[in-house]
């Protein structure tokens, strides 16, 4: 039982998983805390990947021998994300979490798989029985579903957010290419992990990352490293220097045109993404997207409504949708439901598109109109992953 050497640290919601435990690790790193982490970015320890296994929670004999593998690397806390797939499938099957995080409960995500929200909800629920009696758990308080879901368990709660009541609050005081300026504070401390609370402290740090949502996830993070035993400096130290996580927000470069890069899985994303490029400057906007394949009708048209809404809003000069055949794995290849409903969600609202199979092809398509001063947006999940570079050889080629 590795897990029982270990303080596991349980992050789930349904997006700012991966961007919070990658915050969270940065901070315990800063403090000199010897950390592992399993999710999405692989299975890592003090910052250096291990190995990367295909899954974000592998099967629970992978799990448990990961643990033992990160204790004997002389890791004393380990970051998890708690995905509904593990939840469900048992994958993280003798796991107890010293401290949670949950960042948000939202409708339409894998509807694949859950056949309603109320199921989704239902598999959510299974992540307290993985949570210790009384563990502390850090959540966005601003999201009521989410408070009224947390409410009545056996936890001792760490809200976060905007509000007077919340126990470590977020102000977002600016935000600009180089990053987002960010005050954090928490005025009657948060509990440590024995049950007694930390003093009053108080940040002001320059993320050099982009959006609420991430402000959002830096406070989660921020909570819980100081539950953990990390010092404001350390926090402080920690977000002032975060690298970007790879399309989550993502400048990729600012000059000679902006490229913003985005998983943007979900309408709330694609939402929290253009209220970012709304503040930024810019000439014209272009955008290269793709369809949320494997998930269902729901999401994608959940996703181009969103999208049709902003580019009225904001003004388009290219919208290319692709499949990207050519880079999609197996478990991401969009359906022809899938892709109706997309189209459907645009169509109703009178948004001309482009449409391309190939994701070379899309990215090629847009940089024919891609000028000086204008804005490069890359919105879409796996298929995309590897747009943003391929964009910047357009540029280097055509310049």
């Amino acid at each position: 039982h590795p897990s029982r050497e270990l303080t596991l640290v349980g992050v789930t919601g349904t997006m700012g998983k991966t961007s919070t435990l990658a915050f969270l690790e940065a901070i315990l790193g800063a403090g000199g805390q010897p950390v592992g982490s399993i999710g999405s970015l692989g299975i890592r320890a003090n910052g250096r990947e291990i190995e990367q296994t295909g899954y974000t929670v592998p099967g629970p004999l992978r799990l448990h021998g990961a643990l033992r593998q990160l204790c004997d690397l002389g890791c004393k806390v380990v970051l998890m994300e708690a995905t509904t797939h593990a939840l469900t499938q048992g994958r993280l099957h003798g796991v107890e979490f010293g401290l949670g995080v949950f960042t948000s409960l939202v409708p339409l995500e894998h509807m694949e798989y859950h056949d309603s929200f109320q199921s989704y909800v239902e598999a959510k629920a299974r992540y307290f029985n993985h949570l210790a009696p009384g563990a502390p758990l850090a959540y966005f308080a601003d999201d009521p579903a989410l408070r009224m879901f947390v409410e009545g368990h056996d936890l001792t709660p760490i809200p976060c957010g905007a509000g007077e009541d919340a126990a470590v609050r977020i102000q977002v005081e600016a935000m600009d290419t180089a990053g987002t300026v960010l005050h954090l504070s928490a005025p009657g401390g948060v509990p440590d992990l024995d049950g007694s609370s930390s003093l009053p402290w108080s940040v002001r740090v320059r993320l050099p990352l982009l959006g609420r949502s991430t402000a959002v996830n830096a406070s989660l993070a921020a909570a819980a490293g100081a539950v953990l035993g990390a010092t404001p400096r350390a926090i402080e130290t920690a977000l002032d220097a975060l690298p970007s996580v790879p399309r989550r927000m993502q400048i990729v470069q600012a000059e000679p045109f902006l490229i913003l890069d985005d998983f943007g899985g979900h309408p709330n994303t694609v939402s929290a993404v253009f209220e970012v490029v709304e503040a930024l400057s810019w000439e014209r906007l272009h955008v290269v997207t793709g369809y949320r394949a494997m998930r269902g009708t729901p999401i994608n048209r959940g996703m181009s409504e969103a999208l049709s809404v902003w580019l009225h809003r904001l003004g388009c000069e290219t919208l290319c949708v692709t499949a990207a055949e050519e880079t999609a794995d197996e478990r991401n290849r969009v359906q022809p439901d899938e892709r109706k409903a997309f189209h459907r969600g645009l169509e109703s609202a009178g948004t001309p598109l482009h449409e391309e199979r190939r994701m070379d092809r899309a990215i090629h398509h847009t940089m024919e109109r891609v000028r000086t001063g204008d804005l490069l947006l890359i919105l879409g999940t796996q298929g995309l992953d590897g747009a943003a570079a391929f964009a910047r050889e357009c540029w280097t080629r055509k310049h």
